[in-house]
C-alpha cells in the first residue's frame, strides 16, 4: 500500500483537481487532461484504502486485549 503521505498527497491533487473543474475556466482540452488525472487519483485513492481495511480487519482482539494479526485469505 503506498504510504499516508503519499496517500494524502494524492488526495490533497484530486481535491485541486475537482477545485480547478468546478472553476469552470478551463478550454476543453485543459478540463479532460485534469479529469483524467482526478480520475486515475480517485482509483490510487480507492486502492489504498481498500488494502488499509484488509490490514484493519486482520487485527484480531483477543481475551486479555491485545491485539494480534489474524491470517486471512485474501
Amino acid at each position: 500500500m503506498a504510504g499516508k503521505k503519499s496517500y494524502e498527497t494524492t488526495l490533497k491533487r484530486l481535491e485541486k483537481a475537482v477545485e480547478t473543474l468546478e472553476n469552470g475556466d478551463l478550454d476543453l482540452e485543459k478540463a479532460l487532461k485534469i479529469y483524467k488525472g482526478a480520475v486515475a487519483d480517485v482509483d490510487s485513492c480507492r486502492k489504498a484504502l481498500e488494502t488499509a481495511e484488509l490490514e484493519i480487519r486482520r487485527l484480531e482482539k483477543t481475551d486479555s486485549g491485545d491485539f494480534v494479526k489474524e491470517a486471512i485469505d485474501d
